[in-house]
């Protein structure tokens, strides 16, 4: 249902075998490389970063 009718795509490779081929090409699902391709992912920032993004935001709920 997710990907049928409302084309979001799951992480669980094995829901995403059991849907029809023709769906998944029409929502741009069937060439998975591809797909990911053009993905921006998440990764954690580094512990500096993370830490002097938390001090400006402290700053600025204090009114800096």
């Amino acid at each position: 249902m997710l990907v049928k009718d409302w084309g979001y795509g799951q992480a669980n490779a094995k829901g995403m075998a059991g849907v029809d081929q023709a769906i998944l090409k029409e929502k741009g699902y069937d060439n998975v490389e591809k797909w990911v391709d053009k993905t921006l992912f998440q990764q954690p920032l580094p512990s500096e970063l993370k830490l002097k993004m938390i001090a400006e935001f402290e700053k600025i709920k204090a009114g800096y």
